[in-house]
């Protein structure tokens, strides 16, 4: 996560990584507490050739890993 504010992700572009998007800056969000904060972009460097693939395949849809 980048803060475009303060940072471009030079250094994530540089060693290949991807940007793919920004964050909403909802924050993280837990029982009794809120945390607000600024939308960050989204770096990610894809560690097998397939990743679309595997990221948009049916198995993955409505499942969330904990």
């Amino acid at each position: 996560f980048v803060d475009p504010e303060h940072r471009e992700g030079s250094c994530y572009k540089a060693t290949g990584w991807q940007y793919v998007g920004m964050t909403t800056g909802e924050g993280l969000v837990r029982e009794g507490k809120s945390y607000r904060t600024s939308p960050k972009k989204i770096f990610m460097k894809p560690l097998v050739e397939e990743f679309r693939r595997l990221l948009c395949s049916e198995q993955l849809v409505g499942r969330v890993q904990q």
